[in-house]
């Protein structure tokens, strides 16, 4: 439930908290969306178009999948990091560890998804 659930709820939460907070507008994400940045806005936007309380109860739920959204957010911290110290060497050994990791055939499967996705994105904009 913790990566399935729990952890793209409590992302699309704080991503719609963070637009409001830097009083960006629907026509603002429209304009500056490329067809990848806008997977999380579309996750964001079903989360915000349907029952808030199950959405609430998915983030609410007890168990391990807390350690899924808190180790998310250590990661975050950790890639903000670099971030601003402008390590794009440890950045990029990052993404190339994660790789390996989440393995060359998975990856491929997902580009494959993501590009048919893309297609049919692309024809909306």
């Amino acid at each position: 439930m913790g990566i399935g659930q729990k952890l793209p709820t409590v992302i699309s939460v704080a991503l719609a908290m963070t637009l409001d907070m830097n009083k960006i507008t629907a026509e603002d994400i429209a304009s500056h969306c490329t067809l990848t940045s806008l997977y999380p806005i579309l996750a964001m936007a079903r989360v915000h178009s349907q029952n808030p309380r199950t959405y609430a109860e998915i983030m609410a739920t007890s168990g391990e999948s807390r350690k899924i959204v808190k180790d998310f957010a250590d990661n975050l911290h950790k890639v903000i990091s670099m971030a601003d110290e402008s390590a794009i060497e440890k950045l990029s050994n990052l993404i190339d560890l994660n790789s390996h990791h989440l393995s060359e055939e998975f990856l491929k499967a997902r580009m494959n998804q993501a590009k048919a996705v893309d297609e049919v994105l692309g024809r909306m904009v």
